[in-house]
């Protein structure tokens, strides 16, 4: 009798939300259906978010991503007038423009680059459909994250990428995900967390996506302002983008040798950010600062470096010319994933 009572009080003092364990497909049910269901989500032809990107420089930039079915992507990041494009035509092709970069023109993107595509343009997110995509999914298990209980899932794509996403465990939207991001020449940890959930005609998007690579400078927050669903994309923004037309820099200030040095940019490791800053906000003469060259680093999301070394350029005062040489200027931060 006095077991029967132990039992009893034991069950009652239970947590409220205590269930059986989940199996994988209930798990991937549930995320589905907290999204708003898998009706809703495939009804979606095309999408247009718009907001703003900030970067870790302090600097800001605003976004215009449209999608359309199917893997159509087109997306615009604009900083002080000038504009990063990057778009995909769903099929085979697709280009980046960055006039940050020494060369302006619009590329084609690398086999690579078109490999992995498919997936940022997924309007459905990695879980719907994913046996038909090549994906495969496992559940490692389950574990606290930020003292809730989150449900860890492995999803191996058909491009070879692996990365983990957390789904809450308590509403079944995606809270996080990890992975590895090459930038340059390295292979970074790169995570992404999305929060502040809202509704749109029935479907749930994160509208704060945080992403970086933790313990470095290399990190953005993209805070959305609106999402529009079925929006008439206008078809040419997923064609090859036109030429940009061309114009001079401006000559830069007029300053006798040895100063009119030339400034080689390049990616690499340095904590560019404290040496650019620094010399350009201590510098009291144009001329007390011969600097040969700077070996810069800088993010891999959307590199602005060229603007700062620009400005510190312009503040000092020290050089006329800058060739800028960068691996990866036109950044690799994928569309905000919704799932």
């Amino acid at each position: 009798m006095k077991h029967k009572l132990w039992f009893a009080i034991f069950l009652y003092f239970l947590p409220l939300h205590f269930s059986p364990a989940q199996t994988l497909d209930e798990i991937i049910r549930k995320a589905i259906d907290a999204r708003g269901g898998i009706d809703k989500i495939k009804s979606v032809q095309s999408e247009r978010v718009t907001g703003k990107v900030s970067f870790s420089q302090g600097l800001e930039g605003a976004l215009v991503l449209e999608l359309e079915r199917p893997h159509k992507l087109y997306s615009e990041i604009t900083v002080e007038g000038q504009k990063v494009l990057r778009v995909y035509d769903g099929k085979s092709a697709g280009w980046t423009v960055n006039p940050f970069m020494e060369n302006k023109d619009v590329l084609e993107m690398s086999a690579d680059e078109l490999k992995e595509m498919p997936d940022e343009s997924d309007l459905d997110g990695p879980l719907v459909d994913y046996k038909s995509k090549g994906s495969q999914v496992e559940l490692v298990g389950k574990e606290d994250a930020q003292g809730k209980a989150a449900y860890r899932l492995k999803i191996a794509g058909k491009s070879g990428e692996v990365r983990s996403y957390l789904i809450d465990g308590s509403t079944f939207l995606t809270a996080k995900w990890e992975g590895i991001r090459k930038v340059v020449d390295q292979s970074l940890p790169w995570e992404c967390t999305l929060s502040d959930y809202r509704e749109v005609q029935g479907l749930k998007f994160p509208f704060k996506i945080e992403q970086g690579s933790p313990g470095t400078e290399y990190n953005q927050t993209l805070t959305i302002e609106k999402i529009e669903i079925n929006p008439k994309i206008d078809e040419l923004h997923f064609a090859k983008p036109p030429a940009a037309q061309g114009s001079a820099a401006p000559a830069g200030p007029a300053i006798s040798k040895p100063y009119a040095q030339q400034v080689l940019v390049e990616e690499r490791k340095s904590s560019w950010i404290a040496a650019v800053v620094e010399t350009a906000a201590h510098s009291t003469s144009a001329k007390s600062i011969p600097i040969d060259f700077l070996l810069l680093s800088s993010p891999p999301v959307l590199s602005l470096n060229l603007l700062i070394v620009r400005r510190a350029i312009e503040i000092c005062e020290v050089l006329p010319v800058a060739t800028i040489v960068c691996d990866d200027l036109c950044g690799r931060a994928p569309p905000p994933s919704f799932s």
